[in-house]
Parts: structure tokens; sequence; C-alpha cells
């Protein structure tokens, strides 16, 4: 998605609110596409992730919402966030019928356009990152930058060579659990 279309979904979004249906339709449009270009760079797939839109009244822009057993993503105007408007919020969540979620968290409007070369990269790796840190925290893990990496190539679905990574250090295992190898606890 180009920056021009970031920018336009931003502008719909922010006069969506005065309703004005066709402007409403452009924001729908865009923050779909959006929220789905995001679910491909996270990995996921529209079997492991919804993204859908809540169209709300007519004083409001709608809900862009990107739905995963792990996170929640939604694009909508909003006085929760700092500055009001337009906003993203981004939080863990454990499964698809946790609409509740845990810690709210923002991501700024500024990154989508200023990041990367499409926004949509910003915002997933800020999304894998809060993932990263909730697995981590299942499961023990210290957080290093290593872990974090593996933890958020983990939770996108990607494979990685074993290395007995992620592997809790302050475990009293001496094999891997993943390999079978034997651990060197230096």
């Amino acid at each position: 998605m180009k920056n021009s279309e970031i920018r336009q979904m931003l502008l719909a979004g922010q006069n969506a609110g005065c309703y004005t249906p066709a402007t409403k339709e452009v924001y729908r449009r865009l923050s779909l596409k959006f929220l789905r270009r995001v679910r491909a760079l996270m990995g996921l797939t529209a079997e492991t992730c919804d993204v859908r839109f809540n169209p709300g009244g007519i004083a409001v822009c709608g809900d862009a919402i990107l739905h995963s057993n792990r996170v929640y993503v939604q694009i909508s105007w909003s006085t929760f966030h700092i500055g009001g408007g337009l906003g993203v919020l981004v939080r863990t969540c454990n499964g698809r019928k946790d609409y509740t979620g845990d810690r709210n968290t923002y991501y700024s409007l500024e990154h989508l356009i200023e990041t990367r070369s499409d926004g949509a990269d910003g915002l997933a790796q800020y999304a894998l990152t809060l993932m990263a840190e909730k697995y981590a925290k299942e499961c023990g893990i210290t957080r290093t930058a290593i872990q974090m990496r593996e933890a958020n190539a983990l939770l996108s679905g990607l494979t990685l060579p074993c290395k007995h990574v992620p592997h809790n250090p302050d475990s009293m295992q001496t094999v891997c659990e993943h390999c079978g190898e034997e651990l060197d606890l230096r």
C-alpha cells in the first residue's frame, strides 16, 4: 500500500465522522486493504486472522479490525489515546472470541506514513513485538534481542533452525525439547 493511499485512508477516516457515505466507503476500503497487508506481513492468513469492518452509526468513521488468536488491532476514531482523533489500538488477546484482550497500546498514525516502505510493515512489527513479549513472559523467557527476534518468527509462522530457541536459560533442562540435542548450559 502506497503512502498516498495511507494518507487518503487517514483523511477519509477523519472526515467520515461527518457522515458522507462516499468518504466512509473510501475509509472502509482503504483501511481493510491496509489491515490485509499487515496480516500478510505478520505471516497470518484469512483462516487464522479475521479482517473486518464495523461501520458504526452516522456520526463515526467505523472500526477496521484485525483479530487473530494472539493480537487485536483496531483503526478507529477514539478519545482514548493521546490527542483523540483517528488512532490505532493494538493489544494481545487470548483467541478470536476475546474482545477485551490485554493492555491497550497505541501505534502512532505518524508512524504509518513515516516508517519504512508502506507503513504496514511498521505496524506489523509492532504487533509482532507485543505478541513476542507476551509469549516470552508466558514461557518465562528472559527478554533478549535474539529471543525476541526468534519469538517474533515463531509467532508469525516462520520456520527457524532449532539451535535451542526459545529456551529458558533458567530452566534445568539438559536436552532440547525441540531437537533432542544436549544443551550447553554454560
